[in-house]
């Protein structure tokens, strides 16, 4: 884990403010970072099982050779990014 360099006058509020709230400046701060970076970085979203089924139905039809027209595979990402901006 890197070393992290806090200037002085940042020092000195980040003691204020955990002192504020009865915390560690440690506890503050990983707080304030882990905040930060779960905001900026979301974790990647994880599949239900009725979705991991449907990809595995997915596979199993591409293995057996079925495919989807081009033109059917278009009109279902047009829908779909409609969709996505309609919320």
């Amino acid at each position: 884990m890197p070393t992290l360099h806090i200037p002085e006058y940042l020092e000195a509020n980040i003691e204020a403010a955990a002192a504020q709230q009865g915390r560690t400046p440690q506890e503050l701060v990983e707080q304030v970072l882990t905040a930060h970076v779960e905001a900026e970085f979301p974790a990647p979203e994880t599949f239900t099982e009725a979705q991991i089924t449907r990809f595995q139905q997915s596979i199993a039809q591409l293995d057996r050779g079925e495919r989807i027209p081009a033109e059917q595979i278009e009109a279902r990402f047009e829908a779909f990014f409609k969709r996505q901006a309609a919320r």
